[in-house]
This record gives structure tokens, sequence and C-alpha cells, in this order.
């Protein structure tokens, strides 16, 4: 299991960047990923704050994210319930 952290996240939802975007496409392939609560947390702020995405955007994205079946979140529930 791969420990990810906000930049690997950001890069693979803003693909602000298409190398990195691509290396972190790969890596959420071919890799079981645990994605602790930081994470989701600074990812929700980076995209919001920086990238201006809307608020409907980021909870898509997350959700999408989480419901990865090679993903595992630090705390799963807590993670819905957040995003919800």
């Amino acid at each position: 299991m791969v420990a990810v952290d906000t930049n690997v996240v950001v890069r693979l939802l803003s693909l602000d960047d298409h190398k990195q975007a691509a290396r972190a496409k790969r890596l959420f392939s071919s890799n079981r990923i645990f994605l602790p609560k930081t994470v989701l947390l600074e990812t929700e702020w980076v995209l919001r704050r920086l990238y201006r995405f809307e608020r409907e955007q980021v909870t898509a994205a997350l959700r999408n994210l989480i419901a990865l079946e090679n993903l595992q979140t630090e705390d799963p529930q807590a993670s819905r319930l957040a995003l919800d």
C-alpha cells in the first residue's frame, strides 16, 4: 500500500501539469492507495482556494476519489460524512 501526499492528489484532480498528472494516474492505477485525513483536508483547501474549484466540483472530485476500489481512507465514515 502506498500513502500519497496532497501534491500527488492535487496533480491527479487538477491536471495542471500533464506530466505529473500522468505519473499520479499511473501510481493510482497500479497500487493500493492510502489517503490520510490530513491529505483529504489539504486537497480540499488547495482545490478551492488556489485552483478556484467550486464547492460542488471539489465535493464531486473527492467523492470519486474515495470511491476508488484500490483506495483506503484513514477514516472512511468520517470522510464520507464530511463530504455529505
